[in-house]
């Protein structure tokens, strides 16, 4: 038999992608806007998804591939439990109480923020693309959002920005800094940025300038057009928020939790992010601890922390935050430099955590917690409650 190698070598863009491998990349924003949207899907649907391909795999009992593995029967049909529906909280604000709240939403209308800062200067800066925005469009967007803060919302931002500039969207990384830095020197509290459409990278570039000089609030172009109160209203919650005020606080705080009577509750969240598994080798995770720092948990303090991310055994993602005992010890002391209380409860919110580590991390985590506490104080033990949450 005679065998002929032959080295062919094929123009690219003769070549065609076998269609289901899988992307060993980061998905850009339209990849993931595309995935979601035939991903997501109602439960309903979902639940009769999964028991029709349930009942297609295992509906027939006689299948060889069964038996062989000794099992009988496969139920076609979802486990029942039983459950219940918690009442949702009254939310006390500015100018009346509100609720019970349902399903996680409310309308804003007519009511007023709980508390507010007195006088807000403010600065404008519109990013164009090749289509700018009218300026009377503009204009007219920035007049609805004040009047609705001073006049719906109690929140008391100056009529017009003390800083208002223009700027390409190309020029974002040379035009920005200075510009926010000018706002700064006026005293601003925060900027408006106005972004032509979305962008992970400008939102990112943004964001990562407002955290090193002054509060920014972004809103897409195409926002601005539709003016919706809804959207106002929104972006006055997080004006509010972002220059020291506080929207609304629970009507009710839980007591009779601890054994010292009303509970003095300190909320704390973390979550650790990991870069994409080709820069696994190359790229630290991120952990980030927020923790709050008020008496009605309405206000954060954050501590992000760099860490590998493979542990040395395994080599398998690393889910444990290994310096969490400094971050909580950071964050504790400072909910006591505001208050001048010590937390009688720490509750504990924790993310991304996997069904093969859930043990490990809680075991671990809470071991740490309580370390921290110790060195803050050595005869300081709050209650701790660990919440584990999960998306599935």
């Amino acid at each position: 038999m005679l065998v002929v190698l032959i080295n062919l070598h094929v123009p690219m863009e003769l070549c065609r992608i076998a269609e289901r491998q899988p992307v060993k990349r980061k998905l850009t924003d339209q990849e993931v806007s595309k995935l979601i949207r035939i991903t997501a899907i109602r439960p309903d649907e979902r639940r009769s998804q999964i028991e029709d391909g349930v009942r297609i795999q295992y509906g027939d009992p006689r299948q060889a591939f069964l038996t062989q593995f000794g099992i009988e029967k496969v139920d076609t049909q979802f486990r029942k439990v039983t459950g219940r529906v918690l009442p949702g909280p009254q939310l006390k604000y500015g100018n009346r109480i509100e609720g019970p709240i349902s399903k996680g939403s409310w309308n804003m209308e007519s009511l007023k923020f709980l508390k507010t800062t007195t006088s807000i200067k403010w600065g404008l800066i519109v990013c164009n693309d090749q289509r700018p925005l009218d300026p009377r469009v503009i204009n007219d967007f920035c007049h609805s959002l004040v009047t609705d803060c001073v006049q719906k919302y109690n929140l008391n931002l100056e009529i017009k920005p003390s800083v208002d500039e223009n700027l390409q969207v190309r020029r974002l990384n040379i035009d920005l800094p200075k510009i926010i830095s000018t706002a700064k020197r006026q005293g601003c509290l925060f900027v408006l940025v106005v972004l032509p459409q979305r962008s992970t990278e400008n939102y990112g570039y943004v964001k990562r300038m407002g955290d090193a000089l002054i509060n920014t609030q972004c809103v897409l172009a195409s926002n601005v057009q539709k003016k919706s109160p809804q959207t106002i209203a929104n972006i006055a919650m997080k004006i509010n928020m972002k220059t020291g005020g506080t929207n609304t606080i629970l009507n009710r705080l839980p007591e009779g939790v601890s054994k010292s009577g009303r509970p003095v509750i300190m909320y704390l969240g973390a979550d650790v992010t990991h870069p994409a598994p080709q820069d696994l080798d190359v790229k630290p995770s991120i952990a980030a601890i927020v923790g709050s720092v008020d008496l009605n948990g309405t206000r954060y303090a954050a501590v992000p922390i760099a860490q590998m991310n493979r542990t040395k055994s395994t080599k398998r993602v690393q889910e444990v935050i290994l310096n969490i005992a400094d971050a909580i010890e950071k964050l504790i002391t400072e909910f006591f430099h505001i208050n001048s209380l010590w937390p009688t409860i720490l509750v504990f919110f924790r993310d991304g955590v996997s069904e093969s580590q859930l043990q490990e991390v809680c075991t671990t985590e809470i071991e740490d917690i309580r370390r921290a506490c110790l060195r803050v104080r050595k005869d300081y033990r709050p209650d701790i409650v660990h919440l584990t949450v999960q998306k599935r």
